[in-house]
């Protein structure tokens, strides 16, 4: 497991929370980032999320998106209703967001896969330039970070 090639922001004004991954990341990743996160102050469970995988490379089997879900439903009062946008440019993300979106049955959220940030405003309703603007900003520093 890296620790240092993930990332989040919540950025309280837009409800959002942007997570961004780099290089080679494991399941063990992504529930270390989110056991962080649940923890973070400014954490609010309906705040949407866009989870940045462009530079990333998932290492990341079926098996371990169900170990994945169990986490999350163990922590659901950590999880409300809201939307997850997925940004990748890598078609192996792709087939994972799909999957996880398919077997993700029993936690309250939508989730999508996008190659542009233009689409996953769209489906987080981000429809004003100053937010999308100031969300562009914040991943670019987010990645300046890592």
């Amino acid at each position: 497991m890296k620790t240092d090639y993930k990332t989040y922001k919540i950025l309280t004004n837009q409800h959002l929370i942007i997570e961004v991954y780099n290089g080679d990341f494991y399941i063990e990743d992504v529930i270390a980032l989110k056991t962080k996160l649940f923890q973070d102050i400014n954490y609010k469970p309906d705040y949407n999320i866009i989870m940045d995988l462009r530079n990333a490379t998932w290492n990341i089997s079926e098996e371990e998106i169900l170990e994945y879900i169990q986490f999350a439903t163990k922590n659901i009062k950590s999880i409300s209703n809201r939307k997850i946008a997925f940004l990748t440019s890598k078609p192996k993300e792709v087939v994972i967001g799909i999957l996880f979106s398919k077997l993700n049955k029993k936690l309250p959220v939508t989730l999508d896969v996008f190659s542009t940030l233009g689409a996953s405003f769209s489906f987080l309703n981000f429809n004003d330039e100053t937010s999308r603007t100031d969300i562009i900003n914040e991943i670019k520093l987010l990645k300046k970070s890592l």
